[in-house]
């Protein structure tokens, strides 16, 4: 078993986190929307920033219904301890993570880059989480 202490004692380690997803906020994948080329580039970066801020908030609230409803199926998160590729692995991961601990969660975007609807954003997390 790899020791994670950052998970079992509740300390702060800020990381570096990618997230290719296809955001809701950009439209899902497979939409029944047209997607305007020319959409703005600020109005993207807007709401991927307002999507997270969604994400985060409902992680801290324990909000697992909220939190899913910002997740597509076609999600790829990848941190340090791995990638969780696909909805319902996340989801399932999440709600354990949510079952076993207090989160303290914030985040800094650094960057984010959208195209069509596909946006991928990276830049600082800390979490602390505290065991039940």
């Amino acid at each position: 078993m790899t020791r994670r202490p950052f998970l079992r004692r509740g300390l702060s380690r800020p990381f570096a986190v990618v997230f290719a997803l296809a955001f809701v906020a950009c439209g899902p994948s497979g939409s029944d929307t047209d997607v305007d080329s020319a959409t703005d580039p600020a109005a993207d970066e807007a709401a991927v920033r307002a999507l997270f801020d969604e994400v985060e908030r409902s992680e801290n609230e324990k909000d697992l219904e909220e939190w899913r409803k910002t997740i597509t199926d076609d999600v790829l998160f990848i941190a340090p301890t791995g990638a969780i590729q696909g909805s319902e692995p996340l989801h399932a991961a999440m709600a354990a993570v949510l079952g076993a601990f207090d989160l303290n969660q914030s985040h800094t975007v650094e960057g984010i880059q959208v195209s069509g609807d596909l946006a991928e954003m990276w830049g600082r997390f800390s979490d602390v989480r505290t065991p039940r």
